[in-house]
């Protein structure tokens, strides 16, 4: 079985050093998984002052074919970390999600085994950006 690992390698762009992510698992995945428009997404921070509900959601991350559903919701970024703020839920177990920071690299590097093909995280490429209020709602009603 192939270990897991962080993989990491430093760009320069526009004159700023960045981590960039390896696509460990992207032979299973038919779509980058970081979006073109990445930078769309407000910097670490930036919506402290802005209310849960109201937060805009920018991506939302999660592994298909799963017994059960493990989902990511982004709302903030950084670049130089690849290290996000989001809103996790993992299992299914909605009494323990939580908001809290995610590495994108540890996410990209999710691999289970015991399928074939193996399960990987994905980006949820038709996800359009909303409040999280919205979110919610049709999260709720979806696991109804």
């Amino acid at each position: 079985m192939r270990s897991l690992f962080l993989a990491l390698f430093l760009s320069v762009e526009q004159g700023t050093l960045r981590i960039m992510i390896i696509e460990l698992q992207r032979e299973h995945r038919d779509h980058d998984f970081l979006p073109d428009d990445i930078g769309n997404v407000p910097p670490l921070y930036a919506t402290e002052d802005i209310s849960e509900g109201e937060k805009q959601v920018f991506l939302h991350y999660y592994i298909p074919n799963s017994m059960t559903a493990f989902d990511w919701w982004i709302v903030e970024y950084n670049p130089e970390e690849n290290l996000a703020f989001g809103y996790a839920c993992l299992n299914g177990d909605t009494q323990n999600a939580e908001w809290g920071y995610i590495s994108l690299e540890e996410l990209e590097n999710v691999r289970i085994s015991r399928t074939i093909p193996p399960l990987v995280v994905v980006r949820d490429v038709d996800f359009v950006p909303k409040p999280w209020h919205e979110v919610l709602a049709s999260w709720q009603r979806s696991q109804q």
